[in-house]
């Protein structure tokens, strides 16, 4: 179990930072898209690990059609990000 959990945080980790071919833009990625790409269906422990390990990452919250809203995850460095959505803003415990 802890290999599998290690595997799709490494793997979250990996696509956080690759580059969108579409775009030329870092990837961001929802619960949505983890669950289908890496069969993951705890995005948000798995990014608390990162986080854990010294990984910047931050969150934003979008509305989907429906009004739902859901957070999206990109490393702090992504420039892209800005452009997705208003940022979350961490409480000091930098928890998000």
């Amino acid at each position: 179990r802890k290999r599998m959990i290690d595997s799709q945080t490494t793997q979250i980790l990996e696509h956080l930072k690759s580059i969108d071919k579409a775009t030329g833009q870092s990837r961001g990625i929802t619960s949505f898209e983890a669950i289908g790409l890496y069969r993951c269906y705890r995005l948000a422990a798995r990014i608390k690990d990162l986080r854990k390990r010294g990984v910047k990452i931050i969150t934003i919250i979008k509305t989907d059609n429906t009004g739902k809203k859901y957070g999206k995850y990109f490393l702090r460095s992504n420039k892209h990000c800005r452009r997705e959505g208003a940022l979350l803003k961490l409480p000091a415990n930098g928890r998000g």
